[in-house]
């Protein structure tokens, strides 16, 4: 039954965001777009040659540093923003709207709120992480198609300029975990934590609450506002602020492992006879 809840989570979540999920896309390739263009005009005047992991990160880079004295030069990143919000939109709903709905029934076939509770766990991460993949690949696309050199490895004049990145140290490897891998692994462990929320409160607190941390981690580079680790702007070895590699792929494993755990221990005492309305 397990095998056949997953499955049943897959279709149903998938086909009641279709519409989302197509937002989602059309938000990223508008981005790319943008970023296309600025690269090129950059590439022109500065006779360089951008890689794809410069488009990525024009993308997925984080928004800029603001020094703790200078909060007043602080602007909402609106493109960095955008698919955060969207991927909290598509995976904020659909398992309380579920259990509302047809998966009650489920539900109660399955005789495992445990099984349930998982189920939509893994729906959930494998949606995150299939929305990263429509990003990344969107993404590589454009810088391929724009010319690109086909590598992962930053042009400093690049990114310094357009990308929000202060200071490129580190190495390429350093890079590329931080680009390709932290985005996602904040993402999964944001995005169980949210539905943990909305398991205990509703999906709009879930919302609500995950958005909050995004928000503020785009102006604090506090470890606590974990969000920070998706972003190479707010790394120490980009700006000079607490966060660290080595924080991230330990606090974000043990946040999904810890809200997993909660929604089990809360699943199995909720009354899901309620939820069924008149």
């Amino acid at each position: 039954m397990g095998k056949k809840l997953i499955i049943y989570d897959l279709k149903n979540g998938t086909r009641n965001n279709l519409a989302q999920i197509g937002i989602f896309m059309l938000i990223i390739i508008i981005i790319n777009l943008l970023g296309a263009r600025q690269i090129t005009d950059f590439e022109h005047r500065c006779h360089l040659n951008a890689t794809v992991l410069d488009y990525i990160c024009f993308v997925a880079g984080g928004p800029k540093h603001i020094p703790d004295n200078m909060l007043s030069l602080y602007v909402i990143p609106v493109l960095w923003l955008l698919p955060q919000v969207m991927i909290a939109y598509i995976i904020g709903y659909y398992a309380m709207t579920d259990l509302d709905r047809y998966g009650l029934q489920v539900l109660i076939r399955s005789d495992s709120r445990i099984r349930w509770w998982i189920s939509k766990c893994i729906w959930n991460s494998i949606t995150v992480i299939g929305l990263y993949i429509l990003l990344y690949g969107i993404t590589i696309l454009v810088a391929c198609f724009n010319g690109a050199e086909k590598t992962f490895r930053l042009t400093p004049e690049i990114v310094m300029s357009l990308c929000n990145i202060s200071n490129v140290n580190g190495s390429v490897i350093v890079h590329r975990w931080i680009l390709l891998l932290m985005p996602i692994l904040v993402s999964v462990s944001l995005s169980v934590f949210q539905m943990l929320f909305a398991l205990i409160f509703s999906p709009i607190i879930g919302f609500i609450v995950s958005q909050s941390i995004v928000f503020l981690a785009t102006i604090f580079e506090y470890k606590i506002l974990f969000v920070n680790y998706g972003m190479l702007s707010h790394y120490r070895l980009t700006c000079g602020s607490p966060i660290i590699l080595r924080d991230g792929l330990l606090i974000c494993p043990l946040l999904y492992i810890g809200s997993v755990i909660a929604g089990t221990l809360f699943f199995n005492h909720y009354d899901i006879l309620p939820k069924q309305g008149d």
